[in-house]
């Protein structure tokens, strides 16, 4: 075989090793172009079959307008969990020590809304370390309450503090100056005295609140509640006591309530949204509670 004739093979062999190398491609496109679709036909008729599940709606922190757990946020993942027609149960994770009157009191007349629209859906209320005041205030719009033995549940009550210190302002040589229209404009003003008239009107203000947070709880817990003196009294107890008090039905956490309730069901969390700069400061935040209060050794514990 001539120069030539190698040559003209050799390019023939190109030809057909490109032609082999092109329709590999073609086989290997043509494979995951058609695993892709079987793919996306699965996902598409799970998420259309979908499966039935325990929405789980978390509570924890100070409750407050401009807190993470705020009325707003709480609402809108009541009304996603139960718009889920998957949905089977809701259950409210509280770990509150309370906060604001008056977003608790929103939760609580969203719950009973909800209620009087899906009265098939069961809604219940597990309290972990804390379930107190504002936190207590939600739960009371739940169908059951369930907290731990040692969990802290109840103070039923309104607080309002300031301080007083005109007297330190004049040790120091300062005087306070503020300028109003208006009588009581300058209400509560810690800077001077205590002004009987004002005093009276602001607890008649707490008294009022009051009142409204012992209906809510009346309301929702009904005859289950026992006649104690101290249970409007701002006090709280241990999740056993508040049991014997009817403020709760029964001692479980989240999961024993899901192993009871819907032993076979899964649990998907409906989470407040965060930013990255919300959860970095979460993340910092959690990580300095921890290190002070192994520092002070101050957190009542089983050791």
């Amino acid at each position: 075989m001539n120069e030539q004739e190698k040559t003209a093979l050799n390019g023939v062999l190109e030809l057909v090793q490109k032609e082999i190398r092109s329709r590999q491609r073609g086989r290997l496109w043509k494979r995951i172009f058609w695993t892709l679709l079987i793919l996306f036909f699965i996902l598409g008729s799970l998420g259309r079959g979908g499966r039935e599940q325990v929405a789980v709606i978390e509570i924890h922190g100070l409750i407050g307008l401009q807190e993470e757990a705020n009325a707003d946020s709480i609402i809108s993942r009541l009304k996603k969990a139960s718009d889920n027609r998957h949905t089977k149960a809701i259950i409210l994770d509280i770990n509150s020590p309370g906060g604001s009157p008056v977003q608790s009191a929103q939760v609580f007349r969203a719950l009973r809304a909800l209620k009087q629209k899906r009265d098939d859906l069961p809604i219940y209320a597990v309290i972990s370390d804390v379930g107190a005041s504002g936190g207590y205030y939600m739960a009371v719009g739940a169908d059951k309450i369930y907290a731990d033995p040692s969990s802290i549940v109840g103070s039923i009550g309104v607080i309002s503090s300031n301080f007083g210190y005109g007297d330190l302002l004049e040790k120091l040589g300062l005087e306070a100056r503020t300028f109003t229209a208006g009588k009581h404009k300058n209400f509560l003003n810690g800077a001077k005295e205590l002004d009987p008239e004002e005093v009276k009107f602001l607890q008649s203000l707490l008294d009022d609140m009051h009142q409204q947070f012992i209906e809510a709880v009346k309301t929702g817990r009904g005859k289950k509640l026992v006649g104690d003196p101290d249970l409007f009294s701002g006090l709280f107890w241990t999740g056993t006591k508040a049991k014997e008090l009817g403020l709760v039905d029964d001692l479980a956490s989240v999961g024993e309530v899901v192993e009871r309730e819907f032993k076979d069901l899964p649990r998907h969390y409906y989470r407040a949204e965060r930013s990255f700069m919300q959860e970095l400061q979460r993340v910092h935040s959690n990580g300095l509670s921890q290190g002070l209060r192994a520092a002070l050794q101050t957190t009542p514990d089983l050791r």
